[in-house]
């Protein structure tokens, strides 16, 4: 009986994060591709949200809830507000980042 060979795993919380970023920079138009090399379900196929929750946004993002609340708050950040409910556009992350994204410079 032959040895196995090693596996590369992979932790399946920064996968699913790396494809939201995908997903999320992309616009739908990229395919996936999992860790076989093997091509998956690309993103159009699927219905993407136009508003996502402030954690959710928050995790995309790499920053508390509290800091993306006080983004909102300053109107940094535009919201959508149903009630008490509060939904950031999916829009307003990928400009957020466009505008705050550097070429490097140490400014």
């Amino acid at each position: 009986m032959g040895v196995r060979p090693a596996r590369r795993q992979i932790n399946c919380r920064r996968a699913q994060w790396v494809k939201e970023l995908l997903v999320l920079f992309c616009g739908g138009v990229c395919a996936t591709v999992n860790t076989q090399g093997k091509k998956m379900n690309t993103p159009e196929q699927q219905p993407q949200p136009l508003l996502v929750r402030v954690e959710e946004a928050a995790r995309l993002l790499s920053l508390s809830r509290s800091t993306l609340y006080e983004m909102l708050a300053s109107g940094e950040l535009p919201s959508v507000k149903f009630g008490a409910a509060r939904r950031v556009p999916v829009v307003a992350l990928k400009q957020w980042v466009a505008a705050h994204t550097t070429n490097g410079d140490m400014a």
